[in-house]
């Protein structure tokens, strides 16, 4: 039988004591539940298979993950992709700014002397 899990984003303290972001499944059927560090489709997929190899009732059913529209997955990258966009932004405009010219040409300066010294 297939079976619909939803996928709980959680945190589980690791063995050095460490919080790591994690996955955990539960089966709709029976309640039975599984953990694995990490949050990628993998930690997922591991998840499902423990399921279907641990089954308290001896089932053999085929657990997949629910979809169930936006993941927190996704929603993290997206706010990753969000926050390098707009450090990218400031990036460009320092470098556009007087006070970015001004610095770069000290630093020229202080690395031409310094060569000026060694060549001596």
């Amino acid at each position: 039988m297939r079976v619909k899990c939803v996928v709980d984003y959680i945190t589980l303290e690791n063995d050095a004591g460490y919080d790591v972001e994690s996955v955990g499944v539960t089966c709709p059927r029976c309640g039975s539940d599984q953990e694995s560090y990490g949050e990628s489709e993998a930690s997922v997929t591991r998840c499902l298979v423990l399921l279907r190899e641990d089954c308290p009732k001896g089932e053999n059913n085929f657990y997949v993950a629910d979809d169930g529209g936006s993941t927190h997955l996704e929603s993290y990258v997206a706010a990753q992709d969000s926050f390098y966009a707009e450090i990218e932004a400031q990036r460009k405009a320092y470098e556009d700014s007087d006070e970015f010219r001004a610095a770069s040409a000290e630093a020229t300066a202080i690395a031409d002397a310094a060569g000026e010294g060694y060549k001596k």
